[in-house]
C-alpha cells in the first residue's frame, strides 16, 4: 500500500502495532503476500459480511485471510491481539505474538522431521521457527522481519552469535548468500543447488550491504523467501 493510504488506515486505527504499519507498506489489498491474502486495512466482521457475521464475532478486526481462516486483531482496552479465527466456526484457534510469529506460522512443520529442541536466541529485526538439532549445531528457519528499515541492520549483524551461519535466499530462490560469524572477522560465500563456494573473508559494510540487497527475499513474504541461521549447539 501507498504510505498515503498507510497513514490514513493509521489515523482511523491509531492502536494498529508498528510491525502492522511495516507490513501494510509491503502489501496491496486483494493480493497474498506472506501467506495472508490482505484487506484494506482492519475491517469489521459486520462492515464484510452484515451484521449477523458481525454479531458472531463482536470484538474482531479482520486484516485478511490465510488459507480461509480470518487473520486479524481483537482490541481490549487499546491492547491488540493478533489472532486467527476458523473458517467456519466463532472462536480464535491462534494468537500470535506479532506479525513475525504470524508470518513464520506459514512454515510447515512436516518440512523437518527433526524434533523440536529448546533454544532462546534473541536478535533484533529477526524471529525464529523450531530450533533443531544437527550434530554439533542448531539450527531454525528465520526471517529478517517485514519492512525492517536499514538502519536496523547492523544492531542485527551484532547480535548474531559468535560461529553462526545465516543463510539468505536470493532472488532466484534457487541460489543463497551464506555469512559467517568467525573468530577472525566476517566470511561469506555464495551456493546454488549442486555447488557451493569457499569462504572468504568480508568487511562488516560489505555483509551489510548483502543484507540490505537481500532482506526482501528472507521475510517470509513467499513460501520460497525465508532464511535459516546455525548455532553452535554448546
Amino acid at each position: 500500500m501507498s504510505p498515503d493510504r498507510v497513514q490514513q488506515i493509521v489515523a482511523a486505527h491509531p492502536w494498529l502495532p508498528q510491525d502492522c504499519r511495516r507490513v501494510l507498506l509491503q502489501v496491496e489489498p486483494g493480493l497474498t503476500r506472506y501467506g495472508v491474502q490482505w484487506l484494506d486495512g482492519p475491517q469489521s466482521p459486520a462492515q464484510l459480511f452484515g451484521p449477523a457475521v458481525g454479531a458472531m464475532f463482536p470484538s474482531a478486526l479482520w486484516i485478511g485471510r490465510r488459507r480461509g481462516n480470518a487473520v486479524g486483531y481483537t482490541v481490549a482496552d487499546g491492547k491488540p491481539q493478533l489472532c486467527e479465527w476458523a473458517r467456519s466456526q466463532q472462536h480464535v484457534i491462534a494468537r500470535y505474538d506479532g506479525m513475525d510469529a504470524l508470518v513464520l506460522a506459514a512454515v510447515s512443520p512436516a518440512g523437518d522431521p527433526r524434533a523440536a529442541v529448546p533454544h532462546t536466541l534473541r536478535v533484533p529485526g529477526m524471529a525464529f521457527g523450531p530450533w533443531r538439532q544437527s550434530s554439533a549445531t542448531l539450527d531454525a528457519t528465520c526471517i529478517i522481519s517485514p519492512g525492517l528499515a536499514p538502519a536496523a541492520l547492523p544492531g542485527l549483524l551484532d547480535a548474531l552469535p559468535l560461529n553462526s551461519v545465516l543463510t539468505l535466499t536470493r532472488e532466484d530462490s534457487d541460489s543463497w548468500a551464506l555469512v559467517r560469524v568467525a573468530t577472525g572477522g566476517l566470511q561469506t560465500r555464495q551456493a546454488r543447488h549442486g555447488s557451493v563456494g569457499a569462504w572468504q573473508a568480508a568487511s562488516r559494510s560489505q555483509v551489510l550491504d548483502s543484507l540490505a540487497a537481500l532482506a526482501a527475499f528472507n521475510d517470509g513474504s513467499s513460501a520460497q523467501y525465508f532464511a535459516r541461521l546455525a548455532v553452535p549447539a554448546a
